[in-house]
C-alpha cells in the first residue's frame, strides 16, 4: 500500500487507441467474439482508474542523470511525436511483439501474420470469402499456416472448425512434430485436435526440413498467415 497522500500519478502512452486481447484474436476468426470485446479502447479499460491515457508516439527518452547500466537515479523525460514532454520519476517500458518478416523472400507480398486486429480481421474476412466460393460450387481454397506453435496450432484448429468441408488447411513446420517444446500432454491433445481435422480432410500438418523453404515454398498457395 502506498502511504497516504503518495500515491503516484500514472500515466500510459501508446500510438494506438486499443488494447488487444490476444488470446480472444482466435474468437474473433470463428465469430464467437465481436471487435469491441477483443479490443476495447483503453478509454473504456481506464475508465475505473485514476489514470491518464495519452494516445501518440515516443520519439525519445531523455534521462536526468544516466547510470552505467543506461538508467537513471532521479527520473527523467519523455518526448512525444505531438510536441508534448512528460517529465517520470519512474519509467516502464512494455513494447509488446510485432511480427518480423525480415530474411524471407516473399513474406510481406504473400503472407500475413496473426498478431493484430486488423490480421483477424483480415483472416475472418478471407474465410467468408472462400466460405461463399463453396457455396456456389466454386473449388475449395487452400489456407496455409505456417508455424507448429501454440499460435499456429490454436489457428489451424479454429480456421478448421470454421472452414470444415469448405475449405482445406495446411499447417507447416520445420520441426519433426507440432507443438516440439511443449509438455507431451498438450501436444498429444493438440495431435488429437489435429487428427479430429484430418479425419474431416480439411486440415493436415505438413513437415518441412527448413523454416526458410517453409514459407516460401506455400506463397502460391491462396492465403497463407505467418504465426510463431
Amino acid at each position: 500500500m502506498w502511504p497516504k497522500g503518495k500515491k503516484p500519478k500514472i500515466t500510459l502512452i501508446d500510438k494506438g487507441d486499443r488494447f488487444v486481447f490476444k488470446p480472444l484474436l482466435y474468437e474473433l476468426v470463428n465469430g464467437t467474439a465481436q471487435s469491441w470485446e477483443v479490443a476495447p479502447t483503453y478509454a473504456q479499460l481506464l475508465a475505473p482508474y485514476p489514470i491518464q491515457f495519452i494516445q501518440d508516439k515516443v520519439l525519445e527518452v531523455q534521462p536526468e542523470q544516466t547510470l552505467q547500466d543506461g538508467g537513471s537515479a532521479t527520473g527523467g523525460t519523455v518526448r512525444l511525436a505531438s510536441g508534448t514532454e512528460l517529465e517520470y520519476d519512474w519509467l516502464v517500458v512494455s513494447l509488446g511483439a510485432a511480427a518480423d518478416p525480415r530474411g524471407v523472400p516473399g513474406v510481406r507480398d504473400y503472407a500475413r501474420p496473426f498478431v493484430t486486429l486488423e490480421d483477424a480481421e483480415y483472416v475472418a474476412q478471407r474465410l467468408a470469402e472462400f466460405e461463399a466460393r463453396a457455396a456456389v460450387g466454386q473449388p475449395q481454397a487452400t489456407v496455409v499456416i505456417v508455424g507448429a506453435g501454440y499460435a499456429g496450432v490454436e489457428l489451424s484448429a479454429v480456421v478448421g472448425e470454421r472452414v470444415r468441408g469448405k475449405a482445406r488447411v495446411v499447417l507447416v513446420t520445420p520441426g519433426a512434430d507440432i507443438l516440439e517444446t511443449a509438455p507431451p500432454g498438450q501436444r498429444d491433445a493438440a495431435a488429437q485436435v489435429g487428427q479430429h481435422h484430418q479425419q474431416d480432410k480439411c486440415c493436415f500438418v505438413l513437415l518441412l526440413p527448413c523454416s526458410h523453404h517453409c514459407v516460401t515454398s506455400v506463397l502460391i498457395m491462396r492465403s497463407c498467415f505467418m504465426c510463431g
